[in-house]
């Protein structure tokens, strides 16, 4: 005996069902940003910090998430530094334990603008090649310009987690050429 088709369900395709298949958990979207943003802090203390109101970094994210349009793609530089200042978002790094400089030291305007192209507000024109070839090709750095240079290269909102790895590396291999070749000239003199 032939068995009788069922009769399928009509299918819903309000606006409001649309919605709900597009969306993803806005929490889970927060957090990835978020942790994908700051990659140089913790997990932990980010999950644990919260502003003066009660409001954790995830649910601040998770807002700016919301207010987007669907057209916009990425959130904007300028939250992120906001966010960066309201909830005192520095990640700790070996550098932060540095002696300031005895006495100031004019610093190189060439450094200056290299180092300020790795770090520029627009994420198309920030590179650290420029800040790269400066250390490779320059005479020396005084300790004000190296005392700088450590801090400007250290991972921030405007300087991603690879682009502060490459330009620290720079900055120690300079360092190390430069130990290296006085090392070599004391040398001479003895």
């Amino acid at each position: 005996m032939p068995s009788i088709p069922q009769p399928v369900p009509p299918r819903d395709d309000s606006p409001s069902r649309q919605r709900k298949l597009s969306r993803r958990d806005s929490n889970d979207a927060a957090d990835r940003a978020l942790k994908s943003k700051y990659s140089h802090i913790s997990a932990d203390r980010l999950d644990a910090i919260v502003d003066k109101d009660g409001v954790s970094l995830v649910e601040a994210v998770r807002d700016e998430l919301k207010k987007m349009k669907s057209t916009e793609q990425y959130v904007k530089t300028q939250f992120w530094i906001e966010l960066q200042q309201r909830y005192d978002l520095e990640g700790v790094t070996v550098f932060d334990g540095l002696e300031e400089p005895d006495k100031a030291e004019t610093v190189s305007k060439e450094l200056w603008d290299c180092l300020q192209q790795a770090r520029c507000s627009n994420p198309s024109t920030r590179t650290p090649l420029p800040f790269i070839r400066c250390l490779q090709y320059c005479d020396g750095l005084n300790d004000t310009e190296i005392y700088g240079a450590l801090h400007g290269v250290k991972p921030q909102i405007n300087i991603s987690s690879r682009h502060s790895e490459m330009m620290t590396i720079a900055l120690l291999d300079f360092k190390a050429e430069k130990n290296r070749a006085h090392a070599a000239d004391v040398g001479d003199h003895v």
